[in-house]
């Protein structure tokens, strides 16, 4: 996971997301604003209305690669995935802050899973229970420890081995950091074996792309061409991995040999 970069929504399109937030204010019990808030923004979040419409085109220009999912970054991103859930804020429900581009598989697993840390540095689980209780009561306040890759850096916490495929919270990281680092790896599932062998694959493909840079550019080609190639590598999917590589690369003898043929490419 990395940082997404921000994206100006259409004026008209926040314009009615701020109008249908207002909204949510007007109801009197937690309760109604949950269930309403939920029933809009399913009968809203359907194609041809044109302020979601211009909400996931807006979203999918901060989707990395083409239109990959921000949390896995290996599925099609086709679900608007509220990062705190309706159901304990249904204040966000059109919150334009609140979303991100995701795919069925990250959306279904994080589902309305959230926790906080209390002032007291204690951890709560906020997860609705099924069925919800009767009647239900807003969450408590604190700390969320899902990270918001809308608002910071998901590579600061986190870390991809490079051999392995495998998420980790960053080394440095102790107490809240790692304890949100492996919550949020957890919640998404960023370790299940379909992504640790896309990860390795991306790996490969990218030392594969940085080598034929490298030999283009020996060889004398044009800048053209080199821009090509550059753009190409930037545009794969997994962008995590090429983060991971320029982090690493002192690590690891292959990628010192790399770049050293091409130092320009670790400020890409």
């Amino acid at each position: 996971m990395l940082r997404l970069r921000e994206v100006e929504l259409h004026s008209n399109a926040k314009t009615w997301l701020k109008t249908w937030t207002g909204q949510s204010g007007e109801l009197e019990t937690f309760d109604d604003q949950v269930s309403t808030a939920k029933s809009r923004f399913s009968s809203r979040n359907k194609k041809g209305n044109k302020t979601f419409d211009r909400v996931k085109e807006a979203l999918t220009e901060m989707c990395p690669g083409a239109r990959r999912c921000v949390y896995c970054e290996d599925n099609e991103a086709d679900e608007i995935e509220h990062m705190r859930p309706k159901d304990l804020y249904p204040e966000e429900a059109f919150a334009w802050s609140n979303y991100v581009y995701a795919c069925g598989r990250c959306n279904g697993h994080k589902s309305n899973h959230f926790a906080v840390f209390d002032a007291d540095g204690i951890e709560h689980d906020l997860t609705p229970p099924r069925p919800a209780p009767t009647p239900r009561t807003p969450p408590i306040p604190g700390e969320h420890l899902f990270i918001d890759p809308r608002a910071e850096d998901p590579f600061v916490l986190l870390v991809v081995d490079l051999a392995t495929g495998i998420t980790v919270p960053e080394p440095s990281q102790l107490g809240r950091p790692k304890r949100r680092a492996s919550y949020t790896r957890d919640l998404v599932d960023l370790n299940r074996d379909t992504l640790l062998k896309a990860r390795r694959e991306a790996y490969g493909n990218y030392r594969g792309r940085l080598i034929e840079y490298a030999d283009n550019k020996e060889s004398g080609a044009a800048q053209t061409v080199l821009d090509a190639l550059r753009t190409d590598l930037l545009d794969m999917a997994h962008p995590t991995i090429w983060q991971e590589m320029k982090r690493q690369h002192v690590e690891v003898p292959l990628l010192v040999a790399i770049f050293a043929r091409v130092p320009e490419a670790l400020d890409w």
